[in-house]
């Protein structure tokens, strides 16, 4: 990851710019152009990521919060994906990222039963209509389920842009 930065990095970052690096951290992504202060680290468990995620400060009214909850068998991670949130389509690129990243995350953390993904916005009907695309093929790689929703993707690893 190269970032191009100047004067931006003179105060503390937020902490939704330290949970996305430590993140990145985590899945062992160089970083280049980033003054790496002491604010970030690997995560070292999945209780941490979550702990981590709770701790920052939640969206305004009406938005969907993006939150982490660990029950015995699966991981729910809730996100909008539509954009706009009543089209039922998978265009939220920050929400995409986010969540694939928290679900990849997860699986470095030794988080092996299901990951779900909650409040989506998605419509079953795009799912079905559509032929390629990214955050369907990272969900099937990570192996990351849509509540309420059944979707295959090719096996392969190839994206064609």
């Amino acid at each position: 990851m190269l970032y191009n930065y100047q004067d931006a990095e003179k105060k503390k970052p937020t902490d939704t710019a330290i949970f996305g690096t430590n993140m990145m951290f985590t899945q062992n992504i160089k970083i280049s152009g980033k003054n790496l202060t002491h604010y970030y680290k690997k995560f070292d468990s999945i209780e941490e990521l979550i702990k981590f995620k709770e701790s920052i400060k939640k969206p305004p009214k009406g938005n969907i919060p993006i939150n982490i909850n660990r029950h015995e068998n699966r991981i729910t991670i809730s996100g909008r994906l539509s954009k706009p949130k009543d089209e039922g389509n998978i265009a939220h690129d920050p929400n995409i990222g986010t969540l694939t990243s928290i679900a990849k995350t997860s699986r470095l953390l030794s988080w092996k039963k299901d990951i779900v993904i909650t409040k989506h916005g998605i419509r079953q009907a795009f799912i079905d209509s559509t032929k390629s695309n990214k955050f369907l093929k990272i969900a099937a790689w990570e192996g990351i389920k849509l509540e309420g929703l059944a979707f295959e993707v090719s096996n392969d690893k190839k994206i064609n842009y």
